[in-house]
């Protein structure tokens, strides 16, 4: 059995054990229903900064206090509520949760609530209606409401277990522990509850319309968090398949022109990852010739070595005579030696004369396919050398129409990558039946490697109205739809079916389904679609 499903069944059922009697004389609880998990009595109020929720219970007001645009809780803040005959002061309890001592009686309770957090000042009227059947929770309805909320959270938790491994198991378990703890009753020996005693827990609920109901302390265990989405025109966006290669500005191979034997540089040979400079030596080639060859070359020396001696001799004779012959024969006996002598330098220096291999350009050695001692054929790439900081990607368009909408140094992307890219230009001729794109890396470039495949996001020039939302906002619904939970109100969430397009690494543009200033889930909206 899986272990997370082992230890959360375990919790139920030791739950359910510590459950007290509940019967009343003369009932029998065999055939007894499940009663209706029914919120509490509640009121809500928003305005540009808050968002405050008061739940009503026998002995005392409840507040929930969150950023309106956020849904933070607001921590640290000041409450004051006023219900015209007195005021009374909060009492921070919990995150973003704030308790006021009154006891509620059934009809309107109507009041005003002054908030003070950070540098912000507001005031928000709240009504709330309490029907006359409210009284003070039994052992047995908070025993009952107990069970439901861990049914629930058993039920939606098992099946985040099931479909995401890991993290995810993890985290559900964690709420599943969190809402058995909160549904625990807290009775006393004598059957009542103390005044500091642990408010009933309301789980999270399915709406008829789809919509759920989640109440704020279930919304600080699924962490949710919203933004307001602001519609505009915004630029549509395309969407490529490249690959990795090294700036040509910045990059470079290091071959061998002639076939040898190779030898080691000045500091050793270079290893990957190692840094080097331009024009830095690398290795050393020493060309290979075959025996007839080297003969040839050693008879072309020997015979300038004679005709050297010759010259020599001839031009020494020509200055004893200076005087008696024309200065123009001394010279020419000069330069004739001259040149013999540096023939013979040129062939002698090609019979043991090294070819260096240096570096073209400063960076990274991303290739190296050399050893000491092996024999290299000319044109052999050795070396390879990347600047890490100056890469580019080179995708490709299949529609003349996609690749003439983008502008040069229009902004791009790799979402897969999270790095920001810019749009240089589009080749005039196909390469495969496509028409090859070039991006640049915006610094600060992510560790990558040339060949890497990647994804491109690039805007055009095209402009269509919509709402930017985070990708983390986008989940899939039960029939595989792309869908958006809005925070409708303060403890409802509605799913949203939307079209979107591509817009940059972590944004899309929803064009359909959603409109400007509504409140958009970003964190924790796969949680919202596992309640049942």
């Amino acid at each position: 059995m899986n272990p997370f499903l082992r230890l959360t069944a375990c919790g139920l059922a030791a739950y359910v054990l510590a459950l007290p009697v509940a019967a009343h004389e003369g009932h029998d609880h065999g055939a007894e229903p499940v009663p209706t998990v029914k919120a509490l009595p509640r009121a809500q109020a928003q305005s540009a900064e808050f968002e405050l929720v008061a739940v009503a219970y026998p002995d005392r007001l409840v507040l929930h206090l969150d950023r309106f645009g956020t849904n933070e809780p607001v921590k640290g803040g000041k409450l004051e509520a006023d219900f015209g005959s007195r005021k009374l002061v909060a009492t921070e309890r919990g995150e973003g949760a704030y308790e006021v001592p009154y006891a509620s009686v059934a009809g309107r309770i109507e009041f005003t609530v002054a908030i003070e957090a950070a540098d912000t000042v507001d005031l928000l009227p709240l009504a709330l209606e309490v029907p006359a059947d409210t009284a003070p929770a039994t052992s047995r309805t908070t025993a009952w409401t107990g069970v439901a909320a861990a049914v629930a959270a058993l039920l939606a938790m098992a099946a985040i277990a099931m479909r995401r491994r890991g993290s995810r198991a993890g985290l559900a378990g964690t709420v599943l522990l969190a809402a058995i703890a909160a549904g625990m009753p807290d009775a006393h020996a004598d059957g009542s509850k103390g005044p500091a005693a642990a408010p009933a827990a309301e789980p999270p609920q399915r709406l008829p319309d789809g919509s759920v109901f989640l109440p704020k302390p279930a919304q600080r265990l699924f962490g949710i968090r919203t933004v307001v989405g602001e519609a505009g025109e915004l630029a549509r966006a395309l969407e490529f398949k490249g690959h990795v290669l090294a700036d040509p500005n910045a990059g470079g191979q290091v071959q061998a022109t002639v076939g040898g034997r190779l030898e080691a540089g000045p500091k050793g040979l270079p290893v990957l990852g190692q840094r080097v400079a331009r024009g830095e030596v690398l290795a050393w080639v020493t060309p290979a010739r075959d025996p007839l060859a080297r003969a040839s070359a050693r008879g072309q020396v020997a015979e300038l070595e004679g005709r050297i001696d010759a010259a020599a001799r001839r031009a020494s004779r020509l200055e004893q005579l200076e005087g008696s012959v024309a200065r123009r024969d001394i010279d020419n006996a000069r330069i004739e030696l001259d040149a013999l002598r540096a023939q013979r330098r040129a062939i002698g220096s090609g019979l043991a004369e090294r070819e260096p291999l240096a570096a073209p350009v400063a960076g990274v050695v991303s290739v190296a396919n050399a050893v000491v001692g092996k024999v290299v054929e000319a044109r052999e790439v050795l070396f390879e050398i990347v600047d890490p900081q100056r890469l580019v990607v080179e995708a490709v368009a299949y529609d003349a129409v996609a690749a003439a909408a983008l502008v040069a140094g229009a902004p791009a992307s790799a979402p897969d990558l999270g790095a920001r890219l810019a749009f240089v230009g589009a080749g005039r001729a196909l390469r495969e039946q496509a028409i090859p794109l070039l991006f640049r890396f915006v610094p600060p470039v992510p560790p990558v490697a040339t060949g890497q495949q990647v994804r491109v996001v690039a805007q055009t020039g095209v402009r269509v109205k919509g709402v930017p939302v985070p990708l983390a906002a986008m989940v899939r619904g039960g029939s595989g739809e792309t869908v958006v939970w809005v925070h409708s109100s303060a403890e409802r969430f509605e799913p949203r079916r939307v079209e979107a397009l591509p817009l940059d690494a972590t944004r899309v543009s929803v064009v359909k389904g959603l409109a400007g200033g509504e409140r958009i889930v970003v964190e924790g909206a796969t949680l919202l679609g596992q309640v049942r």
